[in-house]
């Protein structure tokens, strides 16, 4: 029934797998700093913020092809990015890949929270649990191949091979939601107005799990081996740690949010994420660290996938399927934020304090998704 976005999810989870395992290369080959290799990466967060703008029109005007034009394109980018050579090469590279990557991703999300919506069935978590593995599974398998010296210009095209038969499948996996008519501008801005109370504490929600996630993803391995002084490569078990757990999360997920209901599960989850999140901001040897990392993935496993499918409920009851294609489109435009955000901040509290006060604060950041939850719920029952 989800095959579709599931294929879509899996894709994105061989992108940022693939660039997570070959980044130390890809940053070797270019010759960028760390500060410059940080402010090239950041084109992504620009390619994000255009993708999530043209959500609604995009959707409106690709109806069932969207997932899989998005996922052809996405396979395409691979290529660029195995051969980018300088700061431009890559700079453009991230670029077309954050504007593919959040458009499949808003595309992907929309079409499990119909799914939902017809079948009554939590299918949101299932679906992310599947890029969480994937992630996983190709950081530690490039951990691998990049030990015995397999390059990375021979590994990304055979990848970008899998991401195109994912996309190509995804052809066959169902439709989209018809497609809604273009409204007058007057309803358009009525809408947009009725659902500013849901966006703005939703997009909260979405962005301080991904800052909580994204950091966790990019400076875990630094903080195992410069702060805990683990082995030079053991810092790789921080990233895989917390994949494998976000996708064995998530697919108990599937179950708890039947039993607790979406409100409840962020809320339990928040907690459990900033509990794991101070374990490891405080732990003093490797094994703390990790049983840290695990906790905090255990809580952030579901905040995305759970917290979509509740701005996408509530959006749909306020404003019918428009209500739901942009309440979630433009919360995640703020979410998406907290991606690119999340990596950039750590760099700078860590430079500032270190890594343990930057993990310190990043658990301060995923306990506003509390009070964000409370304000979604408010402005949930006065919209009803």
């Amino acid at each position: 029934m989800a095959r579709a976005p599931t294929a879509a999810l899996v894709a994105i989870g061989l992108f940022w797998g693939s660039l997570a395992g070959y980044m130390p290369e890809i940053k070797a080959r270019t010759g960028l700093s760390d500060v410059a290799l940080g402010a090239t990466l950041l084109m992504s967060s620009l390619g994000a913020v255009v993708a999530t703008a043209l959500a609604p029109r995009m959707t409106r005007l690709l109806g069932h092809r969207l997932l899989p034009t998005y996922g052809i394109a996405l396979a395409l980018v691979f290529m660029p990015l195995s051969l980018a050579q300088g700061p431009l090469a890559l700079g453009g590279a991230m670029l077309l890949a954050g504007l593919l990557v959040t458009g499949l991703d808003i595309g992907a999300n929309l079409r499990i929270s119909a799914l939902e919506s017809d079948s009554a069935a939590p299918l949101m978590n299932l679906c992310h649990a599947c890029y969480s593995l994937t992630f996983a599974a190709v950081a530690l398998a490039i951990a691998g191949l990049r030990a015995v010296e397999v390059p990375v210009t021979v590994t990304l095209p055979a990848l970008a091979l899998i991401a195109l038969g994912l996309a190509l499948s995804a052809m066959r996996g169902g439709r989209m939601p018809a497609p809604v008519p273009e409204p007058a501008a007057s309803v358009q801005g009525a809408t947009r107005v009725a659902l500013w109370p849901l966006i703005l504490p939703g997009g909260a929600i979405l962005f301080c799990a991904f800052i909580g996630e994204n950091g966790i993803e990019a400076w875990s391995a630094l903080h195992l081996e410069r702060t805990l002084g683990a082995a030079a490569g053991a810092g790789a078990l921080g990233p895989f740690m917390m994949g494998l757990v976000m996708g064995l999360g998530r697919l108990g997920g599937q179950a708890v949010a039947a039993r607790l209901g979406a409100a409840r599960l962020i809320t339990v989850s928040a907690a459990v994420a900033v509990l794991g999140l101070l374990m490891l901001a405080a732990g003093q040897n490797g094994a703390v660290a990790l049983a840290g990392i695990a906790l905090g993935a255990a809580g952030l496993a579901v905040l995305l996938p759970t917290g979509s499918s509740l701005i996408g409920r509530l959006g749909a009851a306020r404003a019918g399927e428009r209500g739901r294609t942009l309440g979630v489109s433009r919360a995640w435009m703020f979410g998406m934020l907290g991606f690119f955000a999340g990596p950039t901040m750590m760099g700078a509290l860590s430079e500032a304090a270190g890594l343990r006060m930057a993990f310190a604060v990043l658990a301060l950041v995923v306990g506003l998704i509390l009070p964000a939850l409370v304000l979604l719920l408010r402005a949930g029952r006065h919209g009803a």
